[in-house]
């Protein structure tokens, strides 16, 4: 009976307006933040196959607008599959993440980061995509390891150019990755991002 008890507790819903996500062993509480809300129809099988080129991350939530607008905003919670049961605290996180920033090796990853997700994404759609962007990391603080910057994904018929900015942290001893993206032809809009997901770090618990 207590290990059933204490099987109910582990697996106990999280209030409204959060969502559970469970990175290895580690259960996470993450609020949804003001006017994003779970996708619902289509939507779950557009952030379905958004997530599926990325086989080197789990995307663990995916948050669209409530309302949708003209910036067509949405959110992803990620963490790398080889991170899964890798305990780290906080601290530890972001001076090595924060330290291979800075490297050249890590800008020469980033710079590689577009052709992969044209690859990706041209499997998904079924037709050749291509992604460009200009972005790389953007500091750190107390909190958060940044990248940011704008990217546009382009098919013979269609094309959308975005802000995207990215915040790297640790949580109850396990990475996670927290990404927005708005619509967007802004160079600097991805600056206005990098608050908001820092709030919404030190959210999560």
């Amino acid at each position: 009976m207590m290990l059933a008890a204490a099987t109910a507790l582990a697996a106990a819903p999280a209030p409204k307006g959060e969502q559970v996500v469970q990175i290895g062993a580690v259960r996470n509480v993450v609020p949804i933040p003001a006017g994003f809300c779970l996708p619902s129809g289509d939507d779950i099988g557009i952030f379905q196959a958004l997530a599926a080129p990325d086989v080197d991350n789990v995307t663990l939530l995916s948050l669209t607008e409530c309302r949708k607008t003209a910036a067509r905003r949405y959110l992803l919670v990620k963490t790398p599959v080889a991170a899964l049961n890798a305990e780290v605290s906080r601290a530890e996180l972001l001076k090595e993440l924060g330290d291979a920033m800075e490297t050249p090796e890590m800008s020469k990853q980033l710079e590689e980061v577009p052709g992969e997700i044209s690859k990706g994404k041209t499997r998904q759609l079924g037709e050749p995509t291509k992604v460009t962007g200009e972005f790389g990391p953007r500091g750190r603080d107390d909190v958060c390891v940044y990248i940011g910057g704008r990217a546009t994904t382009a098919t013979a018929s269609d094309s959308q150019t975005q802000a995207v900015a990215g915040c790297m942290t640790a949580v109850n001893g396990r990475m996670i990755s927290l990404y927005a993206f708005a619509d967007s032809t802004d160079a600097e809009a991805y600056k206005k991002l990098l608050p908001q997901l820092k709030a919404w770090a030190q959210s999560i618990r």
